[in-house]
């Protein structure tokens, strides 16, 4: 089980510093480096000292300078795609009455008002209204904004909120899509995520034909022994969709994390629950799970803990624009963990130098490294010819 400490690292001069771990449950703390690493005028490089601060003969050799750069994190927006369906309406187990959306109204409460100061939140409900499987509105009802007046109104909504219908996941996550790419988040600046909670598997879609296998109303009543769909096909479990969806979000640049909340029991739900969270580009680090399960068991202090380990530590940036124009951006490596990342490769950095002061940005299992279990120190540093192969 994979666990960092927080509290022993807060005197290095860090400019990003993300210790975190789902997996063993721990929260995620965050800092810039107050620290002035700079010689000439504090232009945030001293070419003429070592790392050890001492005086280098050679700034290509060993003992090349080295002083750390900060940078900032690139922003993260993200739309929490809420079921409201019938079932939210039931209680957690037979030992708790709180029921589901409540719940969840809290623990989102939560988990958003401790890193609002870093992440912009906006809500969607699907269903849209109490009919069984709408999804009419002609905008999505999402509210973007940044700081506490979004999460403010997200509680106030879910609050007014009445769970009823069924659960059309790949409609709202296409709503969603929409909204991120041709709507009014196609202008966010920053990383854009979906979180996904539901308590059910996904259906509503009255094309499809299925047998009892695939049946929700026969999976969730093993006794019925006639064939449910057949008369109802809104009843079928539409996977192939929700995970299609979930798909087409990631490869457009939007991550997806899904949350299974305490109604996610039946394996079949489990089985799509997994391949969405898979395909999501978010998997839950946990070897048993690509989503993120809530038993019924651990209750509304389950479900807070699963959401503030997802939004303190998942959802990471992999983008870290400088705060100041280096003189010779050869001169820069990125350090993690006390190792040299190599710039080149698929799991590499690269500059943007589109952005003005650039922008460093981690690439493949390196990102992932940093999205899934985050990182003691990440450092952005000055003076030695970049390391293009270890």
């Amino acid at each position: 089980m994979r666990q960092t400490h927080c509290s022993q690292l807060s005197h290095l001069p860090l400019l990003f510093l993300a210790c975190a771990s789902i997996a063993a449950g721990t929260a995620a703390c965050s800092s810039k480096s107050t620290e002035s690493d700079s010689g000439s005028g504090g232009s945030g490089y001293n070419p003429g000292l070592g790392s050890d601060g001492s005086t280098a003969g050679d700034s290509g050799g060993q003992g090349c300078g080295q002083s750390k750069l900060e940078a900032t994190a690139r922003p993260v927006n993200v739309v929490v795609l809420l079921d409201r369906s019938l079932s939210m309406s039931s209680p957690l187990s037979s030992t708790d009455p709180t029921t589901r959306w409540e719940a969840m109204r809290q623990a989102l409460n939560g988990a958003m008002s401790a890193v609002q100061d870093r992440i912009g939140f906006g809500l969607k409900l699907f269903p849209d209204s109490t009919a069984d499987c709408a999804l009419t509105e002609a905008g999505l009802a999402v509210n973007v904004a940044l700081g506490a007046s979004a999460v403010t109104q997200i509680d106030q909504t879910i609050s007014a909120a009445t769970p009823a219908g069924g659960t059309p996941t790949a409609a709202a996550l296409i709503q969603v899509s929409d909204y991120y790419l041709k709507g009014a988040g196609s202008t966010l600046v920053g990383d854009r995520v979906v979180l996904l909670a539901t308590d059910g598997a996904p259906n509503c879609n009255d094309q499809l034909t299925c047998d009892q296998t695939t049946c929700i109303a026969n999976i969730e009543n093993p006794t019925q022994t006639q064939n449910i769909c057949q008369y109802d096909p809104a009843q079928c479990l539409d996977q192939t969709n929700a995970i299609q969806a979930v798909s087409d979000l990631n490869s457009n640049g939007i991550r997806t994390v899904v949350v299974g909340i305490p109604g996610t029991q039946y394996s079949q739900y489990q089985a799509v629950l997994n391949q969405m969270g898979a395909a999501g580009g978010l998997a839950n680090p946990d070897p048993n799970y690509d989503y993120f399960p809530v038993s019924a068991a651990s209750g509304l202090s389950g479900l807070e803990t699963t959401l503030k380990n997802i939004t303190t530590s998942l959802i990471q940036s992999c983008q870290l624009q400088l705060t100041s124009q280096p003189p010779d951006v050869g001169l820069l490596n990125v350090v993690i963990d006390g190792t040299t990342v190599a710039q080149s490769g698929s799991d590499g950095w690269s500059l943007d130098a589109t952005t003005s002061p650039p922008t460093v940005v981690l690439k493949g299992a390196t990102c992932q490294l940093m999205q899934t279990q985050g990182a003691q120190s990440v450092e952005i540093t000055y003076g030695c010819p970049t390391i293009i192969v270890n």
